[in-house]
Order: structure tokens, then C-alpha cells, then sequence
């Protein structure tokens, strides 16, 4: 069984000749797809989602070059490098691969070494790629969690601010209570203002539940080495 992390290779050419001679010199350092046909092609690239594409350009009814230019504007592939491989070797051929999407070019008849080559750049190139934008995507989360640590702490002051204003207003407002609460006055005005201070005391005690709440989110973050 061929080992699944081996990068997976798409080689496109209608010749059975070319398809042997590629697939013998790739089949121990790749995975490999054959297509025959551009139209297959598209679709296994789509469906398959192979790490490179190895594209022969002289084809029956979909040629190398509308195949490449399929696989370029689809967003699902866009991402694969396409290798054109063919005999077609004036600079007005090349130049027509590049417009169409294609990342490089390779001659007929060619070394293997150079094949090889010419795909072990393309793939480093695609994991380099892959990290760049996997950093930072790291990058905007640190961001995001950075900004949300702040607004926590500055959620933080602002709720122990809060609560040293109500005990300051308490203290000032305790007094009067008890002294209306021993006043002969109707009852349920009495038991409002009874109840006022056991209200001031459960906000007081909510805001503070509130600040170790967030003083232990704030703790269990590991800062940044």
C-alpha cells in the first residue's frame, strides 16, 4: 500500500508512451492520477485535489492549455501549480502557458533529473505558501484574543470601579434607611426601603463575583514567551 503522506501528482498527456515513462520515474518519491483527456483532468483535479499537475498541452478537443486555464479560474484548484510538458518549445508557446496560469515550463524531450527538480521546487514552494497563510491566520488570532483580553480587563476596572461607588453610596445611604425603617410610617413603603439595602448588598456582591470571574480568565491566559 503506497504511503498516503507522499505528495500526489496529476499527470494529464493523451500519449501512453509519455504516462509510463513519467509514472515509472515518479511512482516511489509520488502519488499518481492520470488523466488522458483535458475535460478528466478538471474534474480530478477538482475531485482529487492533487498537490501538483504535471500538463501535456497538445490534446484532442480540450488542449494543455484551456485545461490549465479551467483548473486556474476554479477556486477549489487555483492553488495547484500546473507544469506544462510538451514538445512545443518557441518562446510564443511558452509565453501562452504562463497566460494561462501556468507556474513553469518544461521541453520535450527533457532529463528526468530536471522533471524532478522542476517538482520538488514547485511543491516546497506550495508549502511555503501554506505556512505563510497559516501564520497569519495564527498572526489575527493573537490579535483578536489580545484585543479581547483588554476589553476584559478594562470590563474589569470599570466593575470595580462600579462597585466602590455603590459601597460610597451605600455608606451615605445606609444610615437614612435604617432610621426610616424604625419611623411609623405605611408598611409597604417601610418594606421597600428594608429591601433597598439587601438589593444594594446583591449588587455589590454580583459586581465582585463578576471581577474574579474575569481576574481568573485573565489568569488561566498564558502570557507570550
Amino acid at each position: 500500500m503506497q504511503d498516503t503522506t507522499l505528495p500526489k501528482i496529476l499527470i494529464v498527456d493523451d500519449e501512453p508512451l509519455n504516462i509510463d515513462l513519467l509514472r515509472e520515474t515518479l511512482k516511489s518519491k509520488y502519488r499518481l492520477i492520470v488523466a488522458t483527456k483535458g475535460e478528466q483532468a478538471v474534474t480530478l483535479a477538482t475531485s482529487k485535489q492533487p498537490d501538483l499537475i504535471l500538463m501535456d498541452i497538445m490534446m484532442p478537443v480540450m488542449d494543455g492549455y484551456e485545461t490549465c486555464e479551467k483548473i486556474k479560474d476554479n477556486p477549489e484548484t487555483s492553488h495547484i501549480p500546473v507544469i506544462f510538458v510538451s514538445a512545443l518549445n518557441e518562446v510564443e508557446d511558452k509565453g501562452i502557458g504562463y497566460d494561462m496560469g501556468g507556474n513553469d515550463y518544461i521541453t520535450k524531450p527533457f532529463e528526468m533529473s530536471d522533471v524532478l527538480a522542476c517538482i520538488e521546487t514547485h511543491l516546497k514552494l506550495t508549502r511555503l505558501t501554506k505556512r505563510i497563510k497559516e501564520l497569519e491566520t495564527e498572526s489575527s488570532k493573537k490579535t483578536i484574543s489580545d484585543n479581547l483580553v483588554k476589553k476584559i480587563a478594562d470590563l474589569n476596572t470599570s466593575i470595580n470601579g462600579n462597585t466602590q461607588i455603590i459601597k460610597l453610596f451605600w455608606s451615605s445611604l445606609e444610615p437614612i434607611i435604617k432610621n426610616h425603617a424604625s419611623l411609623d410610617i405605611p408598611k409597604n413603603i417601610n418594606d421597600k426601603i428594608s429591601n433597598l439595602g439587601e438589593i444594594v448588598s446583591q449588587i455589590i456582591n454580583d459586581t465582585r463575583e463578576m471581577a474574579l470571574l474575569i481576574d481568573s480568565f485573565q489568569g488561566k491566559r498564558k502570557p507570550e514567551k
